[in-house]
């Protein structure tokens, strides 16, 4: 296989996160719908975004491990499993939604909580699924293997 077309064909991750922001935030514009205090909302807000850290560290730290790229624009170059790939197929993306659920509730605005379920389900059709059959592809029985005994999420 050709190394420079040995990835997924998926949409960006990061900017499907930030469009879902950006509409949110200008939904709050039109019609806004704090979540809570603003002093509190940037307290939990911080630390919900901080807590993304646990999940998204460890899975780039276990990802080097296994001399593969979290990039899924360049080729995967080994099956990675163990430590958070051990409760999560995704744990890079559900660190992701960990950060946009800190991002929304620090600027408190519950409609960024309302499109969540939307971006849920936009990464999972354009990114996940997409990856998956990749790696499927690639790896065969041994990512069939891993599909049985790990979640897509959690």
């Amino acid at each position: 296989m050709n190394e420079t077309k040995d990835h997924p064909k998926i949409a960006n991750p990061p900017l499907l996160v930030l469009s879902t922001l950006v509409i949110g935030w200008l939904l709050n514009l039109v019609i806004p719908l704090p979540i809570m205090p603003q002093d509190a909302a940037r307290i939990v807000g911080v630390a919900v975004f901080l807590s993304g850290f646990l999940i998204g560290i460890p899975a780039f730290i276990q990802m080097r491990r296994f001399h593969t790229s979290p990039n899924p624009y360049k080729p995967t170059t080994a099956l990675v499993e163990g430590g958070p790939f051990n409760f999560t197929r995704n744990p890079i993306y559900l660190s992701f939604f960990v950060h946009y659920t800190g991002i929304a509730i620090y600027a408190n605005t519950a409609w960024c909580l309302f499109l969540l379920p939307v971006l849920i389900e936009l990464i999972t059709e354009l990114a996940v699924i997409p990856e998956e059959n990749y790696l499927e592809q690639k790896f065969g029985a041994a990512y069939s293997e891993y599909k049985k005994r790990v979640r897509m999420w959690i």
